[in-house]
């Protein structure tokens, strides 16, 4: 993620803060209406706590696990298919179809789930 932003900020905004708010006014203006640069600020302060979560991801909980990764997703479907155009946003599908794969991975406390014979469904290791 810090790698994505430091790209972003090198090679489309010329180091400049004030050209990155005003193309991500731009951008949500032709989305939904309303010019805002705030985003910049929210992915600032989004990648901050994720740094600080990763570090300290095999020591969260389930639950505050679960937490995050919907914000990631969150985060990421927008940044990945909502402001971007055709044909990157395939791209974009394709990492979020990833990263609901990871999500389910996470609900199921990272553990396969098996189904019997009979349909049932029951928590352990997947044979073979």
């Amino acid at each position: 993620m810090a790698g994505h932003v430091l790209m972003a900020f090198g090679t489309v905004h010329g180091w400049s803060h004030r050209a990155a708010e005003e193309a991500t006014a731009r951008q949500v203006e032709a989305v939904v209406g309303w010019r805002s640069g705030a985003g910049v600020w929210a992915n600032h302060g989004f990648m901050g706590a994720w740094m600080v979560v990763s570090l300290a991801w095999g020591r969260l909980g389930l639950g505050w696990r679960r937490v995050w990764w919907v914000a990631f997703v969150f985060m990421g479907f927008h940044a990945s298919v909502v402001f971007v155009e055709w044909p990157a946003r395939w791209l974009g599908l394709a990492w979020l179809v990833a990263a609901m794969a990871g999500l389910g991975r996470s609900w199921s406390g990272g553990r396969r789930v098996a189904v019997d014979g009979e349909g049932s469904r029951r928590r352990g290791v997947v044979p073979g």
